[in-house]
């Protein structure tokens, strides 16, 4: 776990900055489980408030099963490009049963890839699945939909049964405590 903010440049994460794994004609299980941070997390690129960046390759008929379960967020995570709530930069791994509940900030520059999952999805895919948040995510003072608040605009990725959920809109529409979600997936 982490309590302390994080300040950094490039894969600046809350838990990891930056995972790179290869795997060479086997199968390789790398994963990030379990974990918390409730502190912000700032940087430039790359950055997470678990995981900054998951960057897997296979080789020689290599399988890396890669896995992000299990984990929440409740502190900030500002900064310009590939900035999200769990993970900023994902290529090919599995982001699970995680929670998010804090604020996405993208502090300055022109348009740039965040979500409050995952900032930005590689080629190489992944798949965000079964994760939750609260947060609606701000470009530099501007809260975007809560649709384009979930996924990751790089067009690659795979999303099933994720919920987004805006407190503060419902209990402004008068619903109270009465928590009313939008999925996508």
């Amino acid at each position: 776990y982490n309590i302390a903010e994080v300040n950094g440049i490039t894969n600046v994460g809350g838990i990891v900055g930056y995972c790179q794994c290869y795997a060479y004609g086997g199968t390789m299980n790398v994963s990030i489980d379990k974990c918390y941070n409730i502190a912000d997390i700032n940087g430039s690129s790359q950055v997470g408030g678990i995981l900054g960046c998951w960057y897997t390759n296979n080789y020689s008929d290599g399988v890396t099963n890669g896995s992000i379960d299990n984990c929440y967020c409740t502190g900030s995570t500002s900064g310009n490009n590939s900035i999200g709530g769990i993970v900023g930069e994902l290529q090919n791994a599995t982001v699970a049963n995680n929670y998010y509940n804090g604020d996405i900030i993208r502090t300055s520059g022109s348009y740039s890839y965040l979500g409050a999952l995952v900032g930005y999805v590689g080629s190489a895919g992944g798949l965000i699945k079964n994760n939750f948040t609260t947060t609606i995510t701000t470009v530099m003072g501007n809260p975007l939909t809560t649709s384009s608040s979930l996924e990751s605009v790089s067009g690659y990725g795979t999303y099933e049964n994720n919920y987004v959920f805006d407190v503060a809109e419902l209990a402004a529409q008068g619903y109270g405590t009465v928590i009313k979600g939008a999925a996508w997936g």
